[in-house]
């Protein structure tokens, strides 16, 4: 008996000190990433009833393999600092981007945002004309799109003001709110869900508005401002588990859920961060092609669509002109992640799924849609995007910067 557990000793001995070396030789070749990129709970809550970015911060976004020390800094009022934005000149028109962590640069320094490269080049064609705001926030969905266009943005609108909301697929796919809260926005802006001749999603006027509904904001404009005291509630604040990894390097996995636990493995060793990428190509090869759709929650394209004609509705009866920008996810203009995730093409009917979607609603809906599937597609893996990290790069963010631009001229009236 001795003998077998000197022996089984031995084994575990032998297996572990095989691992160690197998996992040297795997960080040789790749870096373990950091699980934190920025430090936690730098989305503040504004009173209003949205998230923000904390005012005042100044930081850096480094997740060690894809960008590293990238400056951060975001105004008292919430908004993203722009290099190329004069602050203190007077510009005729305002321009408001919201959107989620695409939006915001996640992984880029505040010059290399696409909301600095749109600056940039605005100032260059039509000097002194354009101000720009990025509100992005990492980790948003629409719901909080609308509630930061309507409760911050509206009350700062002036004619031919622009509002861009980027939607990104994890906008189109999931939808975190209720059917009456939909309904609700609609009616704040008076407004009801109907269907047009053939069947497609449209809305029409309130036959009844409610009295005391909002309608337009007859209040001078107000300064673009973040509403909230010390202590800030926070989005996922500090935990003992950041605290254990700043004081010794080390990142304890997850694990209330398999899931998490498989996600968070990446970030305590390389070995595993090389098995677990390849495993899901696999899996994702070899899954039932719609077992992607199964998991789409019902009504999610229409509800979020509607949400932003809500919004669209409200702003522009203020005076604005709004944008809607969708923003593709790699799997679908990056040929390399395109014919891995898609089962080569089996998956989706066609390769600009995101506009094949979209582009239904905002006709019915007479939205104002732009799409920026042909400024990233590429045949060059991760040309556009972070290799690990997934989110987009300096090259695509150059790209919308310029592509933006244009648009927002074509879209502005000529001046007087």
């Amino acid at each position: 008996m001795k003998r077998a557990f000197v022996n089984m000793g031995l084994i575990a001995g032998s297996v572990l000190i095989s691992l160690v070396i197998l996992e040297l030789i795997a960080r040789s070749f790749y870096d373990v990433p950091s699980p934190y990129p920025t430090k936690p709970g730098i989305i503040v809550y504004d009173q209003r009833g949205f998230w923000s970015m904390e005012p005042g911060l100044e930081s850096s976004i480094d997740n060690i393999v894809d960008f590293r020390n990238k400056q951060l800094t975001i105004h008292e009022n919430g908004s993203r600092k722009l290099p190329c934005l004069n602050q203190t000149g007077t510009h005729a028109q305002d321009i408001y981007l919201i959107g989620d962590s695409q939006t915001f640069g996640w992984g880029l320094s505040d010059d290399e945002t696409w909301a600095n490269q749109t600056q940039c080049l605005l100032n260059k064609k039509v000097p002194g004309r354009y101000r720009i705001s990025n509100l992005g926030v990492p980790g948003i969905q629409v719901d909080q799109y609308v509630m930061r266009g309507i409760r911050q943005v509206l009350q700062r609108i002036k004619n031919n003001d622009i509002v861009v909301i980027s939607m990104t697929w994890n906008d189109l796919v999931g939808f975190y709110s209720s059917p009456d809260w939909v309904t609700s926005r609609l009616k704040d802006a008076q407004l009801v869900e109907g269907r047009s001749a053939n069947g497609g999603i449209i809305v029409t006027a309130d036959p009844a508005p409610q009295p005391g509904h909002p309608g337009l904001v007859t209040a001078p404009p107000t300064d673009l401002n973040f509403v909230g005291s010390r202590p800030y509630t926070r989005l996922a604040p500090e935990t003992w588990r950041y605290n254990f990894y700043q004081q010794y390097g080390l990142f304890v996995p997850m694990v209330d859920s398999a899931e998490n636990f498989l996600y968070s493995m990446n970030y305590v060793s390389a070995g595993f961060r090389l098995v677990w990428s390849r495993a899901k190509l696999l899996f994702y090869k070899i899954r039932p092609a719609d077992s992607f759709f199964k998991k789409v929650p019902a009504d999610s394209y229409k509800f979020n669509f509607l949400s932003l004609k809500a919004l669209s509705h409200r702003l522009e009866k203020q005076g604005a002109r709004v944008l809607v920008q969708f923003l593709p996810n790699r799997v679908f203009f990056d040929d390399y992640y395109y014919y891995s995730y898609s089962k080569n093409g089996t998956v989706f009917p066609v390769r600009d799924f995101f506009w094949h979607i979209g582009k239904p609603f905002c006709d019915s809906l007479k939205l104002n849609c732009i799409n920026r599937f042909d400024d990233l597609k590429t045949s060059d893996r991760d040309a556009h995007t972070f290799s690990y990290d997934g989110h987009y790069n300096a090259i695509a963010a150059e790209r919308i910067g310029l592509a933006l631009a244009r648009d927002i001229i074509d879209f502005s009236p000529p001046l007087k």
